[in-house]
């Protein structure tokens, strides 16, 4: 079994990890007399290969992804993403609920949250799995040390999984006008999801943004035997708003 990865509004998981991106729909914010103003934000992707981790979901086929996240100002946010994915799970697509609870030390972002993978009509695969993650720059990199922890679960066959990933970006100038981004990524897992004993992941993106849409081809490879460790090429077309 395979975990998949939401596109996080904290950052939690880069084009490098699935070829997603997040966007913004609605600037205004929500007036809410509890909470205060809430900010409302949604994504919007066609991908060529829907990875995780670096296997894909999709059988190399091409996937439609997208979400609506919410942000509280003190930093508390909560989201729902989905995915078209393949014949794994018996299911048509995937849809990912999650919150997360944000806040800065210094320079560092950090942040805290769970999410629920549900895949309807699939072969019990939903399951539920908590997140962190930490945020820095580093001269000109923007890096994300993430963790998410599946404990033992019934759909996993009462196994648990981590896996922990280090992300960065960076801006490498323009072509013709248009700002480039390079970025990496680096991941292990051991548990249920890992598909071996435990298994590596990696990639390396460039993205071009024109406007409020982002072109991006990330390499990706891990070192499981068979298929499903083949590395491969991904393309995406993401629109923001």
């Amino acid at each position: 079994m395979a975990v998949v990865q939401p596109v996080f509004a904290a950052g939690m998981a880069a084009l490098a990890a699935t070829g997603a991106n997040a966007q913004t729909i609605d600037q205004a914010p929500i007036d809410d007399g509890i909470f205060g103003p809430f900010e409302l934000s949604s994504n919007i992707a066609l991908v060529s290969d829907y990875r995780g981790r670096g296997v894909s979901y999709t059988d190399n086929s091409i996937a439609i992804q997208g979400g609506v996240d919410i942000v509280e100002p003190s930093g508390w946010s909560a989201g729902v993403w989905a995915s078209t994915i393949g014949d794994a799970t018996n299911a048509d697509f995937e849809i990912d609920l999650y919150a997360a609870r944000s806040f800065a030390v210094g320079p560092v972002e950090m942040s805290f949250g769970a999410a629920a993978y549900v895949f309807p009509e699939g072969d019990d695969w939903d399951f539920v799995d908590v997140q962190a993650n930490i945020a820095v720059a580093i001269g000109p990199i923007d890096t994300t040390l993430s963790v998410n922890y599946a404990w033992e679960q019934e759909n996993l066959g009462d196994e648990d999984d981590i896996y922990v990933a280090l992300n960065g970006t960076t801006p490498i100038g323009t072509l013709g006008g248009v700002p480039l981004s390079l970025g990496g990524s680096v991941g292990f897992e051991e548990g249920a999801f890992a598909i071996e004993d435990a298994k590596l992941d990696w990639s390396l993106s460039v993205t071009a943004e024109i406007e409020e849409i982002a072109f991006s081809v990330s390499y990706i490879d891990t070192d499981l035997h068979g298929d499903l460790g083949e590395p491969g090429l991904v393309f995406s077309i993401a629109r923001t708003f």
